[in-house]
């Protein structure tokens, strides 16, 4: 597995989709082995499967945990996470300002192209997880009742992903994407999609200005999608299943870890629906350790924590 360790801190610039504030996160560099955390109001926060929920609206977030109990959450940070999956950051502190992750001025491309320039290459992990040898595939199917929302995991040689997106409401939406991440071309694919954001009928330029003053929204960062036309098409024809696709390893890798072996199969899922299935598979014990233990790279495998 390649690994990437940050030389100079990261600062992305974005606007709170909430409040149209301005907000930046800072990447800075962690040590090998300490993984991914989240610093924000003087508390340090690891990712982890046992830090991240959903609300009542499917929104991934982070439950900031303190004794007294839980206080103030951070929201939406899939894409942060989907950012440095690709960009084969293991270790990194992220510092946040707000509790929303923002539409990022430059979009996730420009958040990955920027974590790449400023890291080097780093020693091999000594630990990752892969899908438990000799498992059967897990299944979870969603609340669909056609069942035509589902989760697969099933062990495979390297990472790939079959992902079949659509909105009733929005047929533009439907398609279908087979990604292989040992392939650069097709990590390039899912690091240069940028949000969706659908456009109610009217004056075009009025309700642009409008989103961009209130979301951050430009043709830059966002995929605009007015009736069944993308206005600014940048020549991904599956650019929407593409970024749900990234919503998904984003989720994946901040809940399991470092990760490889493992094939992926997600139809018409949503955050909640994709948490719902990762912590049911780490539960049941889908996903194994493997620890190598150097210099001789002899592997040891233990079961993953389950999500409690």
């Amino acid at each position: 597995m390649n690994s990437r360790s940050l030389q100079r801190p990261v600062y992305a610039t974005g606007t709170n989709i909430r409040n149209g504030n301005q907000s930046i996160i800072s990447f800075e560099y962690a040590p090998l082995g300490t993984g991914w955390s989240v610093f924000y109001q003087g508390e340090s926060i690891p990712v982890c499967a046992h830090t991240l929920r959903h609300h009542q609206e499917r929104q991934l977030m982070l439950s900031c945990l303190a004794v007294q109990g839980e206080r103030e959450r951070v929201v939406k940070p899939e894409h942060v996470f989907a950012a440095l999956y690709l960009a084969d950051i293991h270790d990194v502190t992220i510092i946040l300002n707000d509790n929303i992750c923002p539409r990022f001025d430059h979009g996730l491309a420009g958040l990955v192209r920027a974590l790449r320039a400023n890291s080097e290459p780093a020693a091999p992990l000594t630990a990752y997880y892969r899908f438990a040898a000799g498992r059967d595939p897990f299944v979870y199917r969603g609340s669909d009742t056609e069942g035509l929302d589902h989760v697969v995991f099933r062990a495979g040689k390297g990472v790939k992903l079959w992902y079949q997106t659509g909105l009733p409401e929005r047929p533009v939406t439907e398609q279908q994407i087979v990604v292989d991440l040992q392939r650069e071309e097709d990590r390039a694919k899912l690091a240069n999609t940028r949000s969706p954001f659908p456009l109610p009928p009217g004056d075009i330029e009025e309700i642009l200005e409008h989103a961009r003053i209130l979301h951050g929204v430009t043709p830059e960062n966002t995929l605009l999608v007015c009736k069944e036309e993308v206005l600014n098409p940048n020549g991904d024809p599956n650019e929407f299943a593409h970024h749900k696709g990234d919503d998904f390893l984003g989720t994946f890798r901040a809940s399991v870890g470092p990760f490889t072996d493992v094939h992926i199969e997600v139809q018409r899922s949503g955050h909640r629906n994709d948490l719902v299935a990762i912590k049911r598979a780490l539960d049941a014990g889908y996903f194994e350790r493997v620890e190598l233990t150097p210099p001789e790279g002899t592997p040891r495998v233990a079961r993953a924590p389950a999500w409690t």
